[in-house]
């Protein structure tokens, strides 16, 4: 069974087998609204990858609408969604379980007084975020050992390789940028600089197991899908404004 990775998705990959009609649409609406000011949801998606940019929703259908009603509010800032991919069918059934043990665990300590509806869901809310907590800690300890595992394995760079550097001190800090920044970070500078395709392409390079850093803007063109010279010249002098 492969391990869970996190990602950046487009909401418009993403299909859910439960009908929106099953969740109120004020609820969603006041979801989206949080969704858009935090820029994502603190309980990520959990989805089977079903194709290329084909997704269906393991865990978070109701998160799935709330960022489909995001996307018809700002069609800008709610296109992408961060979730968590299950790359086999054959696993589906494990994180499931996972889910369903967690909540549990965090919704079994019994309450002692008798809570108003508004208690009761702020301790539903409380137990969520632990959840999230969780996965969380448990995607950072997996990118650790990833990290630390690739750094022991990986062979030294001979010190007579060439090197292609930037041309300029603002390429170079767009690159670095692009080579360095945590993914959702990452996501939210280039929607400042680029259009989707180009940033979707981006991210899609540095979640690629055998990304390699961009060394030049030679480079970032020809391994990103949609960039050319001119696009790279307006994204750079976007970047430089910011």
């Amino acid at each position: 069974m492969k391990k869970i990775s996190h990602a950046i998705v487009l909401v418009e990959d993403i299909r859910s087998s439960l009908p929106r009609s099953q969740f109120s649409e004020a609820d969603l609406d006041e979801a989206a609204q949080l969704l858009l000011k935090i820029k994502g949801v603190i309980t990520p998606l959990i989805l089977l990858e079903t194709g290329v940019d084909s997704y269906k929703v393991i865990d978070g259908d109701f998160e799935y609408y709330a960022a489909l009603k995001a996307g018809e509010i700002d069609p800008l800032q709610g296109e992408t969604i961060n979730a968590y991919l299950v790359e086999d069918e054959a696993d589906v059934a494990i994180y499931k379980k996972q889910v369903e043990v967690f909540r549990q665990q965090s919704l079994s300590k019994p309450v002692i007084k008798e809570n108003t509806m508004s208690e009761q869901l702020h301790v539903m809310i409380d137990a969520i975020k632990r959840l999230s907590d969780q996965v969380a800690n448990m995607s950072e300890q997996i990118k650790t050992l990833k990290t630390v595992t690739s750094t022991t394995i990986e062979k030294p760079v001979p010190e007579t390789t060439p090197i292609k550097i930037a041309s300029s001190e603002e390429e170079k800090t767009l690159l670095e940028d692009i080579n360095t920044l945590p993914i959702m970070e990452l996501n939210l500078k280039l929607e400042n600089i680029t259009g989707k395709n180009v940033r979707t392409n981006i991210l899609k390079a540095r979640q690629n197991p055998s990304f390699k850093p961009f060394t030049s803007s030679n480079e970032l063109i020809k391994g990103v899908k949609g960039l050319g010279d001119k696009s790279f010249d307006a994204m750079l002098d976007k970047f430089n404004k910011l």
